[in-house]
C-alpha cells in the first residue's frame, strides 16, 4: 500500500520526521534563525518544517503534519481495522500520538517565537487528531501497552538531566541524524553515562513507529547490507591470506613446536579464523551457519589478544638480543598483518552496484559530457538526494544501531575498528616526483571514558611495519582538539607521533573541521570584511593549540606561517578576485580551499609514503575530504576530465562507509562544503586553467 494515496500534503514519513524534531525543538536555535543572515539558518538545516523567513508557512507545516498523522489514523481504522489487535500496531500509534503532543507542548512553551497567540493545542487539526485516537483508535485496543521496561529504568539510575543539556546526547536528532553516537559507548569521568531516560524512550518511540510504517514503503535494502559486508569480509580475508603467505609459510612450519606457547597458540587462532573467513563457502548466501563476517570478527579479536600478550611485548623489547629466530618471524608476521589492515584496497565494484540499486540507477557511466568536472559535482550532489530520499522510506539505520547497543549487556569502549569500521586505501597519488598512498582511517585509539583513550595495538603493529621498510606516515587529524568530545583522542594521537622510535617515520597534523570558525559561526558569522576574515585565518593557524591546529616540532612553523600568508592572498586573488567583502559562502570555499593547500604543503614537508585523513570515524569527514583532495590534486594537475573508473572510486569514497557502517547517507554538511570549494576550482579552471596553475606550482 502506498502511503502517498491517502496522506495530504504532508507524508506520514515526513510527518514522523517532522514531530521528532518538533518534540526536541531548541528555542536557542530558533532564535537564531530568525537573525537576517544566512549563517544562522544553516543551524536549522535539518528542520524542513521551520521556515524562518515566513511565519505562516512555519504554522502550517505544524498543522500539516497533525493533519497527515490524523489521515493515516483514519486510514489505519478504515481499512486495516484487524491490525489494530496486533500489539506492535497499538505500540507504533501509541509513539506516534506521544510524539504529537509532546510536539504540541514544545511549540506552546516557544509560540512566543512564531507571533502566534493561539495554542496549537487549540488548533481544529490538533483537536482533531486527539479526537480521533481517544473515541475511534483507542476503543479498538484491547491491551494496554506495557510500561517502560526495567532495564531502561536501570540506565537512567545515575543520570543528570542537566548535565546532559549541558555536555552530551541531549535530543532524538543528534541520534537520528547519527551525530555523537560514539558517546553511547564512552562513559563521563566518573563512569556515568551519557544518555537518560527520556532520550531512551524517544528513540523506543520512534523505532517503533519506524517498523510499524516499513511496510508501507516496500522491501528495506538495508536488510540486504549484512550479505555486502559478509562478501566484503570473505574478500578482505581471502586478499590478507595471500598477502602474508610467504611470511605464514614459513611461520606454519615451525609453529608446531611451540603449540604449548599460550602466545602463538592464541595467533594460530587467529589465523584458522582468518582461513574460514576467506573460505567462500562460509559466505551467508552459501551456509546456514557461521558465516565469513563472524569468522573475521574472531580474527580481529583473537589478533587483539596476541598484540596485547604480554609475550608479544617481551618479543618487542628483546628484539635486537638474543632470542629465538621463529619469535622474529612471528613478530615480522603480525606487523605485516598490521600493515594490510591499513593498507587494504579492495574491489569495491560489488558494494558500489548495491549502492546504485538503492538509487534506482541502472549504471554510473554517463553522456561524455558528464565527464567536466562540473558536472560531475552536480552528479554527486544528486546522487546524495536520491539516496537520503530513498532511505527516508526506510527505518531509521542509526536508530536502531543504537537500541542494539542500549541491549548489548556487554558494552564495548568505541573502538571503531573492532566495531566495523575499518581503515582502507581510498586512492593513489603522484605529487613531488613520488607515488602517495591516501588511507581513510578512524582514528587509532580505543575509549571508555571520554578523558582517556589509548592507541590500538593493530596501528602500532602497522607503525612497527612503516619503520621496518623506511617510510614515511603522516596523518591530517580532522577532529577538533577544542571540543571536549575529541580533545582525548586527538590528544593522544599527537602525542604518540613522538615516541622516539616513530620520530622519522610518523607526523601528525591537526586540523579541525568542527569549529566556529571553520563553520563561520558565532562570532564569525558577520565578518565578511576580507581583510579581517584574512586576518582570522592566519591567526588560526598562529594560535595552533589554542586555536585547534597542531602541528608537529619538528616542523619549522615560522616557514609554515610565510606559506600561509602567500597562500591567503594567492586564493584571495585569484579565486576571489580581491573581493572587498566576502559572503558567508565565500568565507567557507575560502577556508576550504586554504585547507587543501595547507594538506599539501604537509605532505610536502614530511615527503611521507602515506597519507592517513583520520577523524572520530571515517564516515563522514575522512571520506569526503579524501575524495576532495584527490580531485583537488587532479584538477591542479590541468586534468578536468573524468573517466569512469575514478568517477566511482570518488563516488565509493564518498558513500560506501555512511551506507554500509551506518546505514545512511554521508552527512551533507561536509559533502556540500567540498562540492563547493571543488566547484569553484572547476569554474576558475575552466576560464584559465594555465594561469591558475601557474600561482600554486
Amino acid at each position: 500500500m502506498d502511503a502517498r494515496d491517502f496522506f495530504d500534503k504532508v507524508s506520514i514519513l515526513e510527518a514522523v520526521d517532522n514531530l521528532s524534531s518538533m518534540s526536541e525543538l531548541d528555542v536557542e536555535e530558533f532564535e537564531l534563525a530568525n537573525e537576517a543572515n544566512e549563517g544562522s539558518k544553516l543551524k536549522l538545516r535539518t528542520s524542513r518544517w521551520i521556515h524562518p523567513d515566513n511565519e505562516l508557512k512555519t504554522i502550517s507545516s505544524v498543522k500539516n503534519t497533525f493533519k497527515a498523522v490524523h489521515n493515516y489514523l483514519e486510514h489505519v481504522y478504515a481499512k486495516e481495522a484487524n491490525n489494530l489487535q496486533d500489539e506492535d500496531v497499538q505500540k507504533g500509534i501509541k509513539s506516534i500520538i506521544t510524539l504529537a503532543t509532546e510536539a504540541a507542548d514544545k511549540i506552546d512553551k516557544y509560540s512566543k517565537l512564531f507571533n502566534e497567540k493561539k495554542s496549537i493545542k487549540q488548533t481544529k487539526e490538533f483537536r482533531d487528531l486527539i479526537d480521533f485516537y481517544h473515541n475511534k483508535i483507542l476503543k479498538k485496543f484491547e491491551e494496554v501497552i506495557q510500561e517502560e521496561e526495567s532495564w531502561r529504568e536501570e540506565l537512567a539510575i545515575k543520570e543528570d538531566v542537566a548535565d546532559i543539556q549541558r555536555r552530551g546526547l541531549k535530543d532524538l536528532e543528534s541520534v537520528t541524524r547519527d551525530r555523537d553516537y560514539e558517546l553511547f559507548f564512552i562513559n563521563k569521568e566518573d563512569g556515568s553515562l551519557f544518555y537518560n531516560k527520556n532520550l531512551i524512550r524517544h528513540i523506543r518511540l520512534v523505532a517503533d513507529f519506524d517498523q510499524l510504517i516499513s511496510t508501507l514503503s516496500g522491501d528495506d535494502p538495508l536488510l540486504k547490507i549484512k550479505i555486502i559486508q559478509d562478501r566484503q569480509y570473505q574478500m578482505k580475508a581471502n586478499n590478507l591470506k595471500n598477502f602474508i603467505k610467504k611470511d605464514l609459510d614459513k611461520w606454519i612450519n615451525n609453529a608446531g613446536k611451540y603449540r604449548d606457547d599460550q602466545f602463538i597458540f592464541i595467533l594460530y587462532k587467529a589465523i584458522t579464523a582468518l582461513f574460514l573467513a576467506a573460505n567462500p563457502h562460509n559466505l551467508l548466501m552459501n551456509t546456514t551457519g557461521k558465516s565469513s563476517i563472524s569468522y573475521f570478527n574472531d580474527f580481529k579479536f583473537f589478533l587483539r589478544e596476541s598484540l596485547n600478550n604480554v609475550d608479544y611485548q617481551y618479543i618487542i623489547n628483546n628484539y635486537q638480543n638474543d632470542i629465538d629466530v621463529f619469535y622474529k618471524h612471528t613478530l615480522t608476521l603480525l606487523n605485516n598483518i598490521c600493515y594490510y589492515i591499513y593498507v587494504n584496497e579492495l574491489d569495491k565494484s560489488y558494494q558500489l552496484a548495491f549502492f546504485v540499486r538503492i538509487i534506482q540507477k541502472n549504471e554510473l557511466k554517463h553522456s561524455k559530457s558528464a565527464r567536466s568536472s562540473i558536472s560531475f559535482w552536480n552528479e554527486i550532489l544528486d546522487n546524495h538526494e536520491m539516496l537520503y530520499n530513498e532511505l527516508k522510506k526506510y527505518p531509521s539505520g542509526p536508530l536502531f544501531k543504537m537500541l542494539d547497543i542500549l541491549y548489548d549487556t556487554k558494552q564495548n569502549d568505541f573502538d571503531p575498528y573492532l566495531q566495523d569500521d575499518n581503515p582502507s586505501q581510498a586512492f593513489i597519488i603522484h605529487v613531488y616526483n613520488k607515488k602517495v598512498k591516501l588511507l581513510v582511517s578512524p582514528c587509532p585509539t580505543a575509549q571508555k571514558l571520554i578523558n582517556k583513550a589509548n592507541i590500538i595495538p593493530e596501528f602500532t603493529g602497522f607503525m612497527r611495519s612503516i619503520i621496518e621498510r623506511g617510510e614515511r606516515v603522516l596523518i591530517i587529524n580532522f577532529q577538533d582538539r577544542t571540543s571536549w568530545k575529541e580533545f582525548t583522542r586527538s590528544f593522544t594521537i599527537e602525542e604518540y607521533q613522538k615516541n622516539a622510535e616513530l620520530t622519522n617515520n610518523l607526523y601528525v597534523v591537526t586540523i579541525p573541521k568542527h569549529t566556529d570558525f571553520y563553520l563561520q559561526s558565532d562570532n564569525y558569522i558577520k565578518v565578511s570584511d576580507a581583510e579581517d576574515f584574512k586576518k582570522n585565518l592566519i591567526n588560526q593557524i598562529d594560535g595552533k593549540e589554542d586555536c585547534g591546529f597542531c602541528f608537529p616540532k619538528k616542523f619549522n612553523l615560522i616557514d609554515i606561517l610565510d606559506y600561509v600568508n602567500y597562500c591567503v592572498e594567492m586564493i584571495h586573488k585569484v579565486f576571489f578576485d580581491k573581493k572587498e567583502i566576502l559572503s558567508r559562502k565565500n568565507r567557507l570555499d575560502f577556508i576550504e580551499l586554504f585547507y587543501q593547500f595547507l594538506i599539501s604543503k604537509m605532505l610536502k614537508i614530511s615527503k611521507a609514503d602515506y597519507i592517513i585523513f583520520s577523524a572520530k570515524d571515517t564516515i563522514d569527514i575522512p571520506s569526503t575530504s579524501s575524495a576532495a583532495f584527490y580531485s583537488f590534486i587532479k584538477l591542479f594537475k590541468g586534468d578536468l576530465e573524468w573517466n569512469d573508473m575514478e568517477k566511482e572510486a570518488v563516488i565509493s569514497s564518498i558513500f560506501l562507509p555512511a551506507l554500509l557502517i551506518r546505514e545512511r547517507a554521508v552527512d551533507i554538511r561536509y559533502l556540500n562544503r567540498e562540492i563547493s570549494m571543488l566547484s569553484l576550482i572547476s569554474s576558475k579552471m575552466e576560464i584559465d586553467k594555465d594561469n591558475t596553475i601557474k600561482y600554486f606550482t
